[in-house]
């Protein structure tokens, strides 16, 4: 039996991901369901809390101590976690500065441009 990996509890970030991580639309159903199962496990092991039970675990760690390119489906999950919630989120907007309330026409304005089409 492979114990690699084991938790005895669910791993939620209700912090980045509140309806949960198959809703996000950033990870896959598979992936989804790995983070759910054994990111406790990741998490504690890529924190120095855990230490590795075997070699699988071992290479864990030195994937994300930057020794080697992560291979496995837990190494590369685990990766791709971590790069999104540190991904910084952007904001577009399809107007002007929103905060230079003097861009927009108030009511005078508006009707005078109305009147001289």
């Amino acid at each position: 039996m492979n114990n690699s990996f084991f938790s005895k509890k669910r791993f939620f970030d209700k912090k980045n991901y509140p309806y949960g991580f198959s809703r996000c639309g950033y990870f896959t159903i598979k992936e989804s369901l790995l983070l759910e199962k054994f990111g406790n496990a990741y998490m504690d092991l890529s924190n120095g809390i855990r230490k590795p039970i075997n070699d699988e675990e071992k290479r864990f760690i030195d994937v994300f101590k930057g020794k080697i390119n992560a291979i496995s489906e837990h190494e590369i999950v685990w990766q791709k976690y971590i790069n999104v919630i540190n991904y910084s989120k952007r904001f577009y907007s399809l107007s002007e500065n929103y905060q230079n309330e003097s861009s927009f026409l108030n009511d005078d304005e508006y009707s005078n441009d109305i009147l001289n089409l």
